[in-house]
């Protein structure tokens, strides 16, 4: 009887010993299942081609923020191996080999993911770039319209609107030339990193080159805007001196 209840004890033991390290396998499967699909997620590289960069970039970043969330997962798991490890030595290289594919696979995906974000953030500077130089683009296309512009008054208070309009126009191209000046500095700092091109530096030299054929017919409207008040404001004390003689001949016949 002694024998059969040793016997039994013997087979519970090493039926619990069986399932711990089942569980323990089974879940070192689970998370490096997770693994290899999260690395298929960071290998994507489809964005080269995309428009839709900085979308991809904050998509990548809530990624990144499910990873680190999920390091518990492999550090529960680390935790259960040592356990095991200590309580039946005879699993020791099994569960060691197993977590040191896990600790690999993570690390693999980290550095990985890491690789992608450098990736898509230089991506999205250089894009950023580019769109910055378009919106400075349509803006000088508009102001060039204005400056075309043969409306400088027809009287006093129309002429001093449009010299305020002027000093608005002017102030906005001071702010645009910063701008210029920074597209400069990072189209340098693309180049440096590997990221810039002719067509990268086209672009910041084309609005530049426009920024400054600007200065001359901007220049020329504020002189021209100056004439026309001038004269408008001579034709406004004539006509003031006219009412003011009037006045006087009609008081003096009274």
């Amino acid at each position: 009887h002694k024998k059969n209840r040793a016997a039994a004890s013997e087979l519970l033991a090493r039926l619990k010993d069986n399932r711990d390290l089942q569980r323990f396998l089974q879940d070192c499967q689970e998370l490096s299942l997770w693994i290899n699909e999260k690395m298929l997620t960071a290998q994507d590289m489809s964005y080269d081609e995309a428009r839709n960069l900085h979308s991809k970039w904050l998509k990548h970043q809530a990624f990144m923020a499910e990873l680190q969330s999920n390091k518990e997962w492999l550090d529960k798991i680390d935790k259960d191996g040592k356990a095991l490890m200590a309580e039946k030595p005879e699993t020791g290289a099994m569960v060691q080999e197993k977590l040191a594919s896990l600790v690999k696979m993570w690390e693999d995906l980290e550095s990985t993911t890491q690789t992608k974000a450098k990736c898509l953030f230089d991506a999205n500077k250089a894009e950023l770039f580019t769109q910055s130089c378009a919106d400075l683009d349509k803006w000088l296309a508009g102001m060039d319209g204005q400056l075309q512009s043969d409306d400088y008054g027809k009287d006093l208070t129309s002429v001093n609107i449009l010299l305020k309009k002027q000093q608005i126009l002017e102030s906005q191209v001071e702010v645009r030339q910063k701008e210029v000046g920074e597209l400069q500095h990072q189209s340098q700092a693309l180049s440096q990193e590997g990221k810039g091109s002719e067509e990268v530096d086209g672009q910041r030299i084309s609005v530049e080159t426009k920024l400054q054929a600007l200065q001359a017919p901007l220049q020329q409207r504020r002189e021209n805007l100056m004439s026309s008040r001038e004269i408008h404001q001579f034709n406004r004390d004539v006509e003031d001196e006219i009412v003011s003689t009037a006045d006087r001949k009609w008081s003096g016949l009274d």
